[in-house]
C-alpha cells in the first residue's frame, strides 16, 4: 500500500499523522464488508520487520543486503499482483468473502491488477532507488532518519493519495477506490451464501454514454 511503502521515510510529525491514516484506513469496507489489514498483510506487520533486523544483524554481503532491499520492497507487491491477477483474491480477501474482478464481472487479468496497485509500485520503486546506494555501503535504511525532499514528498503524497482513495470510496454507491476506477474493477462478496453469476451481476454496473 502506499502508506507502508513511505513509512520509512517519515520523520516523526508525519509518523503519527500515518499512524492515525492507518487506524482509519483499516476500517475502510470493502464492497460494504471488512476492512483491508486482513490476511498476510497481518502476518506481514509481525514477522518482516522481524525478518529484517535478523538479515542487517547476520549479513555483511552488501550485494546480499542489495538482493534483499530490493525483494522486502516488492514481494508483496508481487503477490498482491499474482493474487488479484489470477484468482481475484489474496489471502485476506479469500477469507472474508470478497473478489477483486473486472466491472463485466470478467477476471481482473495482470494488466488491470498491475494498474490497480500502480501507486504502490511508484513509490516503492522511488524509495528502493533512493535508498539503494546507502544500502550499498552497509546502512540500514531504517536507521536513516533526515531522507530529504524527495521522502517527504513520497510521505505526504501517500497520505494524500489514501485521503483521494477514501473519498472517492464513500462516494460511490459499489465503493470503489481510485486504484478500482483507473484499473476498471470493483470488489464484490463472493463468500459461500453469493454463487458467481450473483457476484458478476454485483460488479456490472450501467455505463452511460
Amino acid at each position: 500500500m502506499p502508506l507502508a511503502a513511505a513509512a520509512a521515510c517519515a520523520g516523526p510529525a508525519q509518523l503519527r499523522v500515518a499512524g492515525a491514516v492507518e487506524r482509519i484506513r483499516a476500517l475502510r469496507p470493502l464492497a460494504g464488508g471488512p476492512g483491508r489489514s486482513t490476511g498476510v498483510t497481518a502476518v506481514r506487520r509481525m514477522w518482516v520487520p522481524a525478518v529484517n533486523r535478523w538479515v542487517w544483524s547476520h549479513v555483511s554481503s552488501v550485494a546480499v543486503l542489495g538482493f534483499w532491499h530490493v525483494l522486502n520492497a516488492s514481494l508483496w507487491l508481487v503477490y498482491s499482483v499474482i493474487g488479484h491477477a489470477v484468482w481475484g483474491q489474496t489471502v485476506g480477501k479469500r477469507v472474508t468473502g470478497v473478489k477483486v474482478m473486472q466491472l463485466s464481472g470478467d477476471p481482473l487479468g495482470l494488466k488491470r491488477a498491475l494498474l490497480r496497485d500502480a501507486a504502490s509500485w511508484v513509490i516503492a520503486i522511488v524509495n528502493v532507488a533512493g535508498d539503494f546506494p546507502k544500502v550499498m555501503v552497509g546502512i540500514n535504511p531504517a536507521h536513516i532518519k533526515d531522507r530529504g525532499t524527495v521522502g517527504q514528498i513520497l510521505v505526504w503524497g501517500a497520505m494524500a493519495w489514501f485521503v483521494l482513495e477514501l473519498a472517492t470510496m464513500l462516494l460511490n454507491d459499489k465503493r470503489r477506490a481510485v486504484h478500482d476506477l483507473i484499473a476498471g474493477a470493483v470488489v464484490v462478496r463472493v463468500g459461500p451464501a453469493v454463487t458467481e453469476p450473483a457476484a458478476r451481476r454485483e460488479a456490472a454496473v450501467t455505463v452511460r454514454p
